[in-house]
């Protein structure tokens, strides 16, 4: 497993398709992405000015492909989707999509050219095992902290492994030579 923090730098601002947007809209009135009502109402908006056909068709299919997309095990239909819509949206940075999991949680594939250019590595580890323990703390062992990103987006990893710890993440080192510059 690789868990990787990342942080969108202050100058820079990323677009992301949300999937399964208008359809819970459609069903609820509330937005997936945003507190705010005000998007709600849009959506709404722009689903009341289509024909009734074609509104159902693109609740329809926001809802397939929010299915597709956070079924679990289904990793292949995701990664489908991802790259039709990298190559038909070229403008967006990724896709965001409420998790299955977590009610209030928010997952992003996004697009690795974005990643590189607009956000930075805050943190990352490698892990062997993940278990949940008794406090639902997550104890990970087999832990190897990521030391930089090289100019290719590639990690470089420390080769040094714990075999046992709860900290969820290990900063990376400042000014390492290997992390790529903006």
């Amino acid at each position: 497993m690789q868990f990787i923090a990342i942080e969108i730098r202050r100058t820079e601002t990323m677009r992301f398709v949300p999937i399964g947007e208008m359809s819970e809209i459609a069903a609820t009135g509330r937005s997936l992405v945003t507190t705010n009502p005000e998007r709600a109402k849009i959506i709404l908006g722009v689903l009341n000015a289509c024909p009734p056909d074609e509104a159902r068709r693109l609740i329809l299919a926001d809802r397939l492909i929010f299915e597709a997309y956070s079924a679990p095990g289904r990793h292949d239909a995701a990664s489908i989707i991802a790259n039709e819509m990298r190559r038909k949206l070229p403008e967006s940075d990724g896709v965001m999509y409420q998790s299955t999991k977590k009610a209030i949680a928010l997952n992003i594939a996004m697009r690795p050219s974005s990643f590189l250019s607009k956000c930075q590595v805050i943190a990352g580890l490698a892990a062997d095992v993940c278990k949940i323990g008794g406090v639902a703390k997550c104890q990970i062992e087999g832990v190897e902290p990521i030391l930089a990103v090289d100019r290719q987006g590639l990690f470089v990893w420390s080769g040094t492994k714990q075999a046992h710890t709860q900290i969820p993440a290990f900063p990376t080192p400042a000014n390492h030579d290997h992390i790529s510059a903006p």
